[in-house]
């Protein structure tokens, strides 16, 4: 579990990107530190929880986000409260509210600093990030399937790399996500007249890991 003092940082950064103060590429030496800072994600499933909390409800005060990171009891229905929003509300749209929060591309971001952590173990927790907050904001499949198999290739068997797979390859998506995919496909079969029949291709799975 990260210090206290790590914790407060790395919320900080968080707090730091909605007030506009951080860009990636802008300063080499800051990015350094950042990226130093995000590694301590990594095998800190507490922090790394308290940074998908903020990600996606930029507003979690600082105590709270303490509670999760520290692995607090009362964090625990804090934390899931958090999470249920963008499954059951269409009018939670987690990319709308990350473009008008974060001002930038917040899986792209975490992406590139964790490509300057050395130890690629440590990259893991920055790479989880990523791939949950591409999941959450509905990213096109390109760009998602990215963030995933960079991580899947730090982390296989990892418990972030197995929950997205599974909700992709059975169809679970957030609710505004799902709402805006359904409306999409009524449009479409209203302009065709008859619902195309998507070709066969390989799963998820079977495409990060041809050889399994």
């Amino acid at each position: 579990m990260a210090d206290r003092q790590t914790a407060l940082a790395v919320f900080d950064f968080l707090d730091s990107l909605r007030a506009g103060q951080y860009r990636v590429g802008a300063d080499a030496e800051k990015d350094h530190a950042t990226a130093g800072l995000l590694a301590s994600l990594s095998g800190d499933t507490g922090l790394r929880d308290a940074v998908c909390a903020k990600l996606i409800s930029p507003g979690l005060e600082r105590a709270r986000f303490l509670m999760v990171a520290e692995h607090d009891p009362r964090a625990l229905p804090l934390f899931a409260s958090g999470q249920v929003k963008p499954w059951y509300q269409a009018d939670y749209n987690v990319r709308e509210i990350a473009n008008s929060e974060f001002h930038q591309d917040i899986p792209a971001l975490l992406w590139r600093l964790s490509n300057t952590i050395p130890d690629s173990a440590r990259r893991e927790g920055a790479l989880e990030a990523a791939a949950y907050m591409s999941f959450m904001q509905g990213d096109p499949e390109a760009a998602f399937t990215g963030h995933l198999g960079r991580l899947a290739a730090v982390s296989p068997e990892g418990e972030v790399t197995r929950c997205l797979m599974d909700a992709h390859e059975h169809g679970q998506h957030p609710a505004w996500v799902m709402e805006r995919r359904q409306l999409r496909e009524r449009q479409a079969d209203a302009a065709d007249g008859m619902t195309a029949t998507a070709p066969d291709r390989p799963s998820l799975r079977q495409r990060l890991f041809p050889n399994r």
